[in-house]
Parts: C-alpha cells; structure tokens; sequence
C-alpha cells in the first residue's frame, strides 16, 4: 500500500503533462472520478493494492495532507527517473521559455516564416527606394532603346549617352515605368529566397555536423548549396516579374502592366512571361552565391574579431549594412556581363536565340566591351541595396523573434497557470 499513492500521483502528473487540454479534460471526467473512488473503496477493503495487515495505516497512506501532495508533486514532474519531460515553471526568472514550452508552442510561430516575411519586406523596400537605378542601368544595357551615339556601333557607356541630348532625354525618361510588377513581384520571391536558404543553410551545417565534418571548412559549400538552390525555388516568381519590369521600363508611352501582361500572353502564350529564363538562372545563381557567401564569412570574421567585446555576440544592423553594401557591389561588377544578356534575352532582342548564339551574336556586332554596359548604375544599385537589404533583414528577423518570444511567454504563462489550478483540483480529490 504505501508504493500506490507514488504510483497514482506519477500517473496523475504524467496525464497532466501530456496537455491542459485533452489531460486536464480526462481527470475532470466522471469516469476518472469513478476510478479513483473504486481504487481508494478497494484500499480500505484489503484489495490487491493493499500490502499493509493494519487497516489504521492504510487510512493513514490514503490520507495525505495537502501540503505533503503539493511537495511531493514537483519531485515526481521533474524527477530524472519518470521519464516526464520539465514542466513550464522552469523558465521562471529567465525571462524566455524552456526547451519544452518552445517545442510546444512553436508549432503556431515557425521560425521559417519570420525569414519569410523579413526577406519579403526587404526585398519591397529596395526596389521601392531604388529603382530608377535599376531603370537607368536596364536601359543602358538595352541595344534598341537608346541611339547610337557613335556611327557604325552601339555604344551606351554613361559617359557617351550623357553627351548626347537626346539620348540623355530618353534615358531619364519615366524612371519609375515598371515600378508595379518590381515591388509586387519582390515581396514574394524574396519570401521564396530567404524563407528556403535559411532552412536549407541550417540543414546543410547540421548534416556537416552530424557527420562529424569540420563545420568551419565546409560553411562556404553550404552556403554555396543553400543559395544555389534558393535561387532556383525564387526564380518561379522572379522570372515573370523581371519580364514585366523589364518591359515596362523600355516602354516609352508607359503601358500599365496589365496590358503588358495581356500582350506577352496572347503572343507567345505563358511561355512569354518566361522568356529568357534559363539567362536569369545563369545570371542568379553565381550572384546570389557570391554575395551570400561573401557575406556569410564577412560576418564571421567580424563577429570572430578579437577586439570584439564579449558582450556583443551578435552584429549590429549598422555592421550588417556594411558588410552588405560590399559584398553587393564586389557581386554586381562580377556579375554585370551576366545581367546585361538577361536584360537582352528578356527583351525579346535575341529573336529567340540560344544564349551562347546571343553572345556571339553581340560580340560579333558590338564588341566584348559592351558586356560591361551599365555597370557603375549596376554597381551603385546592389551595393546601396545590398546594404539595406540586410540591414532591412537583421531589424526585421530580431523584431518578429521578440514579438515570438513575447507571445511565447505569455502563453507559457497561461498554460503554467492552468496547470497549477489542475494540481489544486488533484491535490483536492486525493
């Protein structure tokens, strides 16, 4: 008889454990009343349960104070030995939940969706702020918008259009035709971008982890890995965006994108939204490996600088925005031959060439300089941006991981409370 009442309360407390809900409903039943009314009626009566011959002494086991329950409560919840998992108290005086509160309410805050929503309104808030650089550099790479300020070859250096008059004109022309389907567009393949890399970046270092590679050495290939593939999944959404933009903005009349989108349709069908897109992988991918990775070992040589203060683990937005600012401009002069012939396979002006046909096609016509058309705008562009990109990133991603762990708190604390009136209901039937 006096191994029962330990048993009972272990049983009791794991119900309780298993969840405030379908637990507490369980105890609170008739049925579980009845069988902890029969259990105490068979103690009393010498059933199985009862190993004690002095009947005063099985009263004594079944009369447990309310003071003794409410000590040894907590034991049998936290004991090593039962195998129940800490209960919410133990975030008590840290300030955040404990690993199984986390566990338990993290399914409603998943942490992917925070990078979801921080690379979407990073992604709005450069092309909102930026865009008449993209124009202008769209237009420079461009063969037929701008004339030919030198006889017999197309050149569109900044400096040779701004001596012509009417080039210059047309090139500042409406910088915000197209801005629609960027800023559109950019929420949700920034969504799509950051809210996969992320994810596939922390599975690649556990896997390197779990492997027992050297997750030092092997940082660059994951993160070299998660942006390829991240590019990939974003370029669903980007490629039909970049066609709109990219045509709005060679539009002189300022054609809405609605019609844009119409014609492109009816001509070539859904296939026109995605023209020139294995250029934009082409271009995509080594730019959003070599920025991202560049950017990640910035970031751990400056947080792993010796003069850093102890203190301050973590970067700051401001350091972030620098090392974003150079590994945006070190990415957009490497990658600006790349963009200039996406821009031209987007524009139709390759009439449906193979890539490696267009680059003959325009070295042949132009020269290999050309390649390098628009690259200072380019270069102003993805380093500006770049910088407020993950700034953008950084203030986000720490904004909504407060308002998760606030919410996390209080529920934990919601929880915690119906939990300890569910042991006053326990301590009482016992």
């Amino acid at each position: 008889m006096q191994h029962w009442i330990p048993l009972s309360l272990r049983w009791r407390a794991r119900r309780r454990q298993q969840g405030a809900g379908g637990g507490a409903a369980a105890l609170r039943s008739t049925s579980a009343r009845r069988l902890a009314r029969r259990r105490r009626t068979s103690s009393h009566s010498g059933s199985s349960y009862n190993n004690s011959s002095d009947p005063s002494a099985s009263s004594a086991c079944v009369l447990v104070s309310r003071c003794e329950t409410n000590a040894l409560l907590p034991g049998l919840r936290d004991g090593p030995d039962d195998g129940i998992p800490g209960s919410l108290d133990d975030d008590r005086g840290s300030g955040t939940p404990s690993t199984s509160s986390q566990t338990e309410l993290s399914t409603f805050t998943p942490r992917y969706l925070h990078h979801a929503i921080a690379g979407a309104t990073a992604g709005a808030v450069v092309e909102a702020l930026l865009f008449p650089i993209d124009t202008i550099k769209t237009r420079l790479q461009s063969g037929n918008f701008l004339p030919s300020v030198k006889s017999g070859r197309h050149d569109s250096s900044l400096k040779a259009v701004m001596d012509s008059h009417l080039a210059r004109q047309k090139l500042f022309h409406r910088p915000l035709a197209g801005v629609t389907p960027a800023v559109l567009g950019a929420m949700p393949s920034s969504a799509l971008f950051v809210g996969s890399y992320e994810p596939t970046k922390s599975a690649l270092l556990n896997l390197v982890q779990r492997t027992g590679g050297d997750v030092d050495k092997w940082s660059s290939a994951c993160h070299l890995g998660a942006a390829a593939f991240a590019s990939c999944v974003s370029a669903i959404v980007r490629t039909p965006t970049e066609v709109l933009k990219q045509q709005g903005q060679m539009a002189v009349q300022g054609t809405p994108t609605f019609e844009l989108c119409r014609d492109l349709v009816r001509k070539s069908g859904l296939r026109g939204l995605y023209q020139g897109g294995w250029s934009m992988l082409m271009r995509d991918i080594p730019f959003n490996v070599i920025e991202f990775v560049t950017y990640e070992q910035l970031r751990r040589s400056l947080k792993n600088l010796k003069s850093r203060p102890s203190d301050q683990p973590e970067l700051t937005s401001k350091e972030s925005a620098l090392i974003g600012c150079m590994a945006g401009a070190l990415t957009g002069a490497l990658t600006c031959p790349l963009d200039m012939l996406k821009t031209r396979m987007m524009l139709n002006e390759m009439a449906g060439k193979a890539w490696w046909q267009a680059v003959r096609e325009i070295v042949s016509k132009e020269g290999p300089a050309v390649f390098l058309s628009g690259i200072g705008p380019r270069v102003v562009w993805i380093g500006v941006g770049g910088s407020i990109f993950f700034a953008t990133l950084d203030i986000m991603e720490k904004s909504l991981l407060a308002y998760t762990t606030q919410r996390e708190n209080d529920a934990s604390k919601k929880v915690r409370r119906k939990q300890n009136q569910q042991q006053q209901r326990v301590t009482l039937e016992v």
